[in-house]
């Protein structure tokens, strides 16, 4: 596979100047490693763009932080550092306060891809709001994942969702917090990079995260057991940031050929890439012996109860933060979840028919 170094400004095809092809080079600015899910899907993109194109279009790559932080990503796109990111809204919660709104929804969304087409038509579509504050910031999200569901993996002995009781456990952050209160547990805040000597330590004794962490943050030599529940899945995640003057300068042809490429690159990740990750940590479990069990009828029952109240949560904390205006957006994306839901359903693990179905539903109607 070709270097994403050489290959991401593929989607810059060719602009002809006086007779001659120039070839369009962006950059691409990520806090993640080359290994990781997304940079993976985003390499595939690459190299296909780069071979419809010829070369017209490719994409000069700077992972693991090299040209800017995750916190400092969304200032870099705006200012022209960076012509196209990986972002994460919420390390930017000022600036992108509707767009965080949806990241409060963790808990509603069976299928992360259902979720993914949701979060997509809402932010594309349904948000004005959101289109405003990203524009302010010159840019717009053109492509988004949501993460695998969250469970437990805990160093501590526990057998039952009851025994969660008192324990330390390791949140997130946002609306995953608010599992806290359920559980009866002790909510602790520590980074990602943190939580294997955290667990080691006996600082916490469980943490709320993918399974498919056990291997990305080495969470395997210290995990003994494993509840497998559904807190809720992470979203949204720009995959694909664009800054719009550069967006703008595109000729009709780049726009078609990214517009033809975006959905099979979310496709990748979401469908491929992701399941990928996730059937290595089973293996590493099974490997390190570390035990997987449900959750039981206790978590249903708390689930249940749990998702009754999260509607109403999710406004108040969005009134909290002075959003006075976020029911019409929610109600947007729970209309939105439903029609997706469906639609996934039907074509159940498909890549190719599920990035059809994002380029029937969003991509072949989106106009920039």
């Amino acid at each position: 596979m070709r270097n994403l170094k050489s290959m991401f400004a593929a989607s810059a095809v060719l602009m002809l100047a006086g007779g001659h092809a120039v070839a369009d080079e962006l950059r691409y600015a990520t806090f993640v490693p080359p290994h990781h899910p997304a940079q993976r899907g985003m390499q595939a993109m690459a190299d296909k763009i780069a071979e419809d194109t010829k070369g017209g279009l490719t994409f000069k790559v700077f992972p693991s932080a090299q040209l800017l932080s995750s916190k400092a990503t969304l200032g870099g796109l705006r200012d022209g550092v960076t012509d196209t990111a990986l972002l994460v809204p919420a390390v930017t919660p000022n600036e992108l306060k509707y767009t965080n709104v949806l990241a409060d929804t963790i808990v509603f969304g069976d299928s992360p891809a259902a979720v993914t087409g949701a979060v997509l038509e809402t932010m594309l579509f349904n948000c004005p709001q959101c289109k405003a504050e990203w524009a302010a910031q010159k840019s717009i999200m053109l492509a988004t994942y949501t993460s695998l569901p969250y469970d437990l993996l805990c160093h501590a002995e526990i057998k039952t969702f009851g025994d969660l009781k008192g324990k330390k456990v390791r949140f997130p952050g946002g609306a995953f917090n608010r599992w806290a209160e359920p559980m009866g547990a002790v909510a602790v805040t520590t980074t990602a990079n943190e939580i294997a000597e955290a667990l080691d330590r006996g600082q916490v004794d469980c943490a709320l995260a993918p399974l498919y962490w056990l291997s990305g943050y080495s969470l395997g030599d210290v995990v003994k057991k494993v509840l497998d529940v559904d807190y809720g899945s992470y979203r949204p995640v720009a995959l694909l940031a664009m800054n719009t003057d550069v967006l703008k300068k595109m000729s009709p042809e780049n726009k078609k050929t990214l517009m033809k490429h975006i959905p099979q690159a979310i496709a990748q990740v979401q469908m491929v890439e992701l399941a990928a990750d996730d059937k290595a940590a089973e293996d590493l479990a099974k490997e390190k012996k570390i035990l997987v069990v449900k959750g039981g009828a206790e978590f249903a029952k708390a689930r249940a109860e749990h998702m009754k109240k999260e509607y109403d949560a999710i406004i108040e904390s969005a009134k909290r933060r002075g959003i006075e205006d976020a029911k019409p957006m929610i109600d947007a994306f729970m209309t939105s979840l439903k029609k997706w839901d469906a639609a996934v359903a039907k074509i159940g693990n498909n890549q190719q028919e599920y990035a059809n179905l994002l380029y029937k539903e969003i991509y072949s109607k989106v106009q920039f």
